[in-house]
């Protein structure tokens, strides 16, 4: 699972991962594989600051995550994978 650092998001503003293993030759995810699973979490921001999330009760095999809707362009210090 990824360990998500937020700061500067704004009241109910929504970040979005999503998981893969491999990508395709364009960079982005490939997910055929995944058929029809969505392999997606998602972040719903308090907006008080600095905030931490990691979900709970799932897990994601992954090599890739791509993220949208962060504040600004996420520094790498923005998530963190975690081995379970």
């Amino acid at each position: 699972i990824v360990r998500l650092h937020v700061s500067g998001g704004q009241p109910g503003q929504r970040i979005l991962l999503r998981f893969a293993e491999r990508l395709q030759p364009d960079g982005t995810l490939y997910t055929a594989n995944l058929r029809t699973a969505r392999c997606t979490d998602t972040y719903i921001c308090r907006g008080d600051g600095n905030e931490v999330w990691q979900p709970l009760f799932t897990f994601h095999g992954f090599q890739y995550v791509e993220v949208t809707g962060y504040p600004g362009t996420p520094p790498l210090s923005a998530l963190l994978g975690l081995a379970l």
